[in-house]
């Protein structure tokens, strides 16, 4: 059975308006944050058996994915960023979450930048790409290493461990201070010097001195 498209109620409520351009025989239909279940078809019937019939598919975002897995180290205080593409980066997933494993509870966890281990560290960069969920974390801590999910939903994801290391502090040195000794010796007139006549009135004297 065909079923009347509304925006005042049901699946299209608020979704939904005639888009003519002012002008009255215009009668397209403008759908927004389509959804999988919109796929479908869709009749325009202006009565007396005249109407035409459309088929709408709705496409998922299919995540571009690396066959032999993501691994990604990063270094304690620094950032790193975790992709995660759509093939289509112009199309947004209807939904998506970003979601850590617990190893403890062995159960996956979404990441929020509200509250928990990651408050205010966090934040998706797009580039203003809509199909780019790229997840870019700050201030790393050796606590941030794990496995991470992003998840676009209907089975769609991919999985990113991230190893976070701690750097070893630099090698210091302790720099060798070495000192010189000079011996100044003081040259003194020798008794051979007694016949030079161009000496000054200290030196005759202390040449004197010696020559005595």
């Amino acid at each position: 059975m065909w079923k009347e498209i509304s925006s005042e109620s049901g699946q299209y409520r608020g979704r939904v308006q005639l888009v003519n351009g002012h002008s009255p025989a215009n009668l397209s239909l403008l759908i927004s944050h389509l959804t999988v279940e919109d796929g479908g078809y869709y009749r325009c019937d202006v009565g007396a058996g005249e109407h035409i019939d459309i088929t709408l598919t709705v496409e998922v975002c299919t995540l571009v994915k690396n066959e032999n897995g993501s691994s990604i180290k990063a270094h304690a205080g620094g950032s790193v960023l975790l992709p995660c593409y759509c093939t289509d980066l112009h199309r947004k997933p209807e939904t998506f979450i970003w979601k850590k494993l617990n190893t403890v509870t062995k159960m996956w966890e979404e990441i929020s930048s509200e509250s928990g281990q990651y408050r205010g560290r966090i934040q998706l960069v797009n580039g203003h790409s809509p199909g780019n969920l790229s997840l870019l974390i700050s201030q790393l801590t050796v606590e941030d290493g794990g496995y991470y999910r992003c998840d676009v939903g209907a089975g769609e994801h991919i999985d990113i461990t991230l190893t976070v290391e701690v750097l070893d502090p630099p090698k210091t040195t302790t720099p060798t201070v070495q000192t010189t000794s000079s011996t100044s010796t003081a040259s003194y007139p020798q008794p051979s010097d007694c016949k030079h006549s161009t000496l000054t009135a200290a030196e005759m004297f202390l040449l004197h001195l010696i020559c005595v």
